[in-house]
């Protein structure tokens, strides 16, 4: 996987993260945006943010909150822009021109930090299923443990009519229910 802090859309710009204007969370402006990913007007570039403003909104996501209009000062004119939060610019970068290689390489970081966040989160939860997992099977010894002290023989029974407490049914008859069979349960 490429090392997605330093990625280049276009060599003769910085990179995409050295783009970003710290303030609280980083807010990348339209116009630098433009020329990393190879356009060289505003005109032409404000076209790909509207189709970015229309998906946004079509998903139902707050367009206010991804695409703050402001105005600054370029080569000492006033100027309209945009402060775009990393998801406006992931939107753009995919309603771009792929004829461009600048915006085929910015999709290509976008889609590798998916990827990577994908995975996180996919290592996230399996580390949190085994830690469910761990705490279940201390509970269910420590459990088994009181039921011994108390004189329960049978525990399978004992457990079962925990079943028959909760679901109104055996533990067999719950796995029929759920759809489940001996080896996945």
């Amino acid at each position: 996987m490429q090392n997605v802090d330093v990625f280049h859309f276009n060599e003769q710009e910085p990179n995409f993260e050295q783009l970003a204007v710290p303030n609280g969370i980083n807010k990348w402006f339209a116009r630098d945006l433009m020329h990393s990913l190879g356009y060289d007007d505003f005109t032409s570039f404000h076209k790909v943010i509207n189709k970015a403003v229309a998906v946004c909104t079509s998903l139902g996501i707050s367009v206010m909150e991804h695409f703050t209009q402001v105005e600054r000062v370029l080569g000492g004119k006033n100027v309209s822009d945009f402060k775009l939060t990393r998801f406006a610019c992931y939107l753009i970068a995919m309603n771009g021109s792929v004829k461009k290689p600048e915006v085929a390489k910015a999709q290509l970081y976008f889609v590798t930090i998916a990827e990577s966040f994908r995975e996180y989160f996919e290592q996230a939860d399996n580390v949190e299923r085994v830690l469910i997992r761990d705490e279940i099977s201390e509970r269910e010894s420590s459990l088994t443990g009181v039921a011994k002290q108390h004189g329960i023989n049978n525990y399978a029974l004992f457990q079962n009519s925990g079943y028959r407490g909760m679901y109104n049914m055996n533990l067999g008859e719950l796995k029929k229910y759920k759809g489940l069979n001996e080896s996945n349960s």
